[in-house]
């Protein structure tokens, strides 16, 4: 019976005129009839239904390439003659991609950090501003000198390991129930109340602000501190 196997999310289906039929990835079973020179399809709970095909390729397919179900099928089978073969093709297929994203992948990133070095500091100060000014329209900052002044303090050790010349941090405090901090060009470092009331030591904040300074375009060295200001 002719008819058309596709794969939708994570089901292998079979439609003809007359028939329609499916099986869930995770219940698919594979076998290689040489006889026939096809690919059998079998689902586990109902025994009566196969799905044949001679199209070697649907193997590539994203969802069956994801399913360990189904590569610890095609691995068990790897030994049987031209089933093996042709495995061993589709694994070589799968390996080139896999290389192909993974260098795509290092390719991007290594332009991205080109780019984002090309970028004046300036450039980088007045669209960081920018931001802030929106975000004090949409949220509720803390103009507490005090508090500030003591983050300020609690990364000196941090800022004192960024480059001369590089980007010149700021510190804000916004209001916010949830505990939260992240980082805008131009050296802002946004840092929640909720965040400050969980920390229970200075180190974890710390820890935090590292993160966040190290998000931004200088380059921070490791550093330790014994002295460090106390509970938010």
């Amino acid at each position: 019976m002719g008819g058309r196997i596709y794969i939708d999310r994570w089901v292998l289906r079979f439609e003809s005129d007359s028939v329609k039929a499916g099986i869930l990835v995770r219940q698919l079973g594979i076998e290689w009839n040489e006889a026939e020179g096809q690919i059998c399809f079998r689902d586990s709970t109902q025994p009566e239904l196969e799905i044949f095909t001679p199209d070697e390729s649907i193997l590539q397919h994203p969802v069956l390439a994801q399913s360990s179900h189904v590569r610890n099928q095609l691995q068990a089978q790897a030994g049987r003659g031209e089933l093996a073969r042709r495995l061993r093709i589709t694994a070589c297929c799968f390996a080139v991609c896999a290389l192909i994203a993974c260098l795509a992948s290092m390719i991007t990133g290594a332009m991205v950090r080109s780019l984002a070095a090309s970028v004046p500091p300036e450039w980088e100060k007045t669209f960081g501003d920018e931001q802030i000014q929106e975000l004090r329209g949409q949220l509720v900052f803390v103009d507490d000198s005090n508090q500030v002044a003591r983050l300020t303090a609690l990364a000196a050790p941090l800022i004192k390991a960024v480059p001369a010349g590089r980007t010149q941090f700021k510190f804000h405090v916004v209001e916010s129930k949830y505990p939260n901090a992240f980082a805008l060009p131009g050296g802002h470092i946004v840092i929640t109340t909720a965040l400050l009331k969980m920390a229970d030591r200075p180190e974890e904040l710390l820890g935090v602000i590292g993160h966040e300074m190290g998000t931004l375009r200088s380059t921070i060295t490791p550093v330790k501190s014994s002295r460090l200001p106390g509970r938010w």
